[in-house]
Parts: structure tokens; C-alpha cells; sequence
């Protein structure tokens, strides 16, 4: 086949598969997407592994210049034609898809001054959410749903009118306060029980109403429960000094982590077998409840991949640590001065 043949098919072929793909419903999309046909086109057009067969970068950029250019172009194409330009109150937002979709019925997307950047958001069809880092991720794991926690904006807008209105130094109080006690390296766990009492937003805002020493029984006294904004159903949360110890010097765990693990597991248990008693009684309500353990401050890598790993044999329990607690009083601090009126 000539020169001049080859690319008329491929002009005629590109033009057909425009057109196939255009027909197709968002389904049929996301059914060609996960088979890896897009991955195969551009592999196509030029394979990056190629540039290992050149010994300078110069020579491959040169060898490969119209292959090069077409996805140059390709990309300033999508950078200038699908983000979403939104001019408010003076300021101009980008708004762009991002290429992570973890909930089958939402859509996430950035949001910031620039195309494909920003605060990561969240829409279902009915309300809009934006992310804020919720716990620190070692380098090199996967960032996931539990890593980040959702704000929806109308729901949050009263609990977070307080730190909205207040001054800079009044909304970063509890930060400072929680920075002093881990730089005097207290290990009082009263202290910082304290703390997320008078400020219960540092916990997670997917709790309608934190509550502190709810007595499920005579021996089981989780530290808080919180209420779920968005089931009225309860959680359980614990919370241990962060200068204990979790691990061994040989990479196990020490017994004071099993304890707290095992305690986490007898509270699920109890609030499972006695769910009509803490209703009727205690007004209550636990389903699926889940167990949040606050312990441990500065852990290795390795030692967040153990607990990380720990969590997958048992879902329902979550481990943040202390630089996770104050990871999301950062950044919802970030998120509440983004969003406040100049």
C-alpha cells in the first residue's frame, strides 16, 4: 500500500471511529473506556517506552516531533475547550472533571484557578461536596475514598458558620492548641479529649452531632459517638494519647495497638448484639456502625502500610493518627477561608 494510501485510511478510519464513538451513551463510553481502547490509541500515536531506545532525549524528542506535537496539541485542545470558566463575586474559577471517578452515581471534579488543579468536588444530582485531605497517605499508596472526606456545602454551612465569622486567629486557635500539646509531646489523653470536645469539627464533619462519653454498658465507654449527617445512624470514636507506643522495634505490633484494636472490636460487637437495647434505652442507633480509633503520631511509612493493611481485615475500624487530625483541621480551616467572603 502507497504512502498516500495509508493515510487516506487512516483519515477515513479516524473519521469512522469519531462518528461510532460520538453515538455512544455514557455507558458504552465507560464500557470502551475500562477495556483500554483510549490507552491503546495513544500508544499508537507514540509509545512512551520508545524513548528508552534513544541514549540522549534530545534525538527522541527530534525522531518523534509530529507524534509529539499532535498529543502537545491534543492536550492544550482539552485544557482550552472542556474546562469550565465560572465568573463569581470577582473571581474566576475553572471547574474540570477529574480523571478519578470513585462513586458510580456522583461526579468529581476540580474546582480552582486553573484547569485540572484545585480543591477536588463532588456532585450527586442533588447537592455539591469538596474534599478535604481527611488522613496523610505514604508515599507511593493510592489516594482513596477514606483517605478524603466530603463537605457537602449546605449541610456544613451552620456548623461551620462559627470558624466563617470568627477572626483568623479565633478559627486557628485549636490548631495552635493542638500543635503546643505535640510539640511539648503530652501524652495525656485527657488533654487532647479536651480539645476535640470544645472543637468537635476536628473529628470529621461527616458527624451531624459529636456527643463525649456515651455509656453503652457498664464496661463499654467509647470516648465520643457521633451522629452521621447523612443516615442518622452512630459511629464510634476512641481516642488514645498519641506518644503511645504502637509498634516493636522489630515492625510489630506492641500490645498496647492490640488492646485498642481489640477494644474498638468489643464496642462493634456490643453495639451489633445489643442494637434494640441502645435504641429503646439510650437512644442510640447503630447499623453497620463503624469504629474510629485516633492513636499514634509521626509512624513510618511502613508503619502506616501495616495499619493500613490491619484495616483491610477489618473495615468497619479506621485509624487516624494524630497528624491525620490535624491534616483535616488544616485544610478545613483552608477550605472555610477559600470560601468566605473577602
Amino acid at each position: 500500500m502507497s504512502e498516500e494510501n495509508r493515510v487516506d485510511r487512516v483519515v477515513h478510519l479516524a473519521t469512522k471511529l469519531a462518528e461510532l464513538v460520538a453515538d455512544l451513551t455514557e455507558e458504552e463510553f465507560g464500557a470502551a473506556w475500562e477495556s483500554g481502547v483510549p490507552n491503546q490509541i495513544l500508544t499508537a500515536i507514540q509509545d512512551p517506552e520508545e524513548r528508552n531506545n534513544f541514549d540522549k532525549f534530545t534525538d527522541y524528542l527530534l525522531a518523534k516531533k509530529s507524534r509529539l506535537r499532535f498529543l502537545a496539541a491534543v492536550r492544550q485542545a482539552i485544557q482550552r475547550a472542556y474546562p469550565i470558566r465560572i465568573e463569581k463575586e470577582g473571581r474566576t474559577r475553572m471547574v474540570s472533571v477529574g480523571e478519578f471517578q470513585w462513586f458510580d452515581d456522583a461526579v468529581m471534579f476540580f474546582d480552582g484557578e486553573k484547569p485540572y488543579e484545585g480543591m477536588i468536588g463532588k456532585y450527586d444530582g442533588s447537592e455539591i461536596s469538596f474534599g478535604v485531605a481527611a488522613r496523610y497517605v505514604a508515599a507511593g499508596e493510592p489516594v482513596g475514598p477514606n483517605d478524603i472526606e466530603f463537605i457537602p456545602l449546605e449541610q456544613t454551612r451552620a456548623k461551620l458558620a462559627e470558624l466563617v465569622e470568627a477572626s483568623a486567629a479565633a478559627r486557628r486557635a485549636p490548631l495552635q492548641r493542638l500543635d503546643d500539646l505535640l510539640a511539648g509531646k503530652d501524652n495525656v489523653e485527657a488533654n487532647y479529649q479536651a480539645l476535640l470536645r470544645e472543637y468537635p469539627w476536628s473529628l470529621g464533619l461527616r458527624w451531624r452531632l459529636v456527643e463525649r462519653h456515651e455509656q453503652l454498658d457498664g464496661r463499654n465507654i467509647p470516648d465520643f459517638t457521633g451522629l452521621r449527617a447523612d443516615r442518622n445512624v452512630h459511629d464510634i470514636i476512641e481516642v488514645k494519647p498519641p506518644f503511645m507506643p504502637l509498634f516493636r522495634e522489630n515492625g510489630e505490633f506492641r500490645a498496647e495497638f492490640n488492646a485498642a484494636w481489640n477494644q474498638c472490636e468489643r464496642y462493634l460487637d456490643f453495639v451489633d448484639r445489643e442494637a434494640d437495647y441502645l435504641r429503646r434505652q439510650k437512644e442510640l442507633y447503630f447499623e453497620n456502625a463503624r469504629c474510629y480509633l485516633i492513636a499514634g503520631y509521626r509512624l513510618t511509612p511502613d508503619q502506616l502500610v501495616k495499619i493500613r493493611r490491619k484495616e483491610r481485615m477489618n473495615p468497619r475500624i479506621e485509624v487516624q493518627t494524630f497528624e491525620d487530625i490535624r491534616l483535616f483541621m488544616e485544610n478545613t480551616l483552608k477550605f472555610v477561608e477559600s470560601r468566605r467572603p473577602e
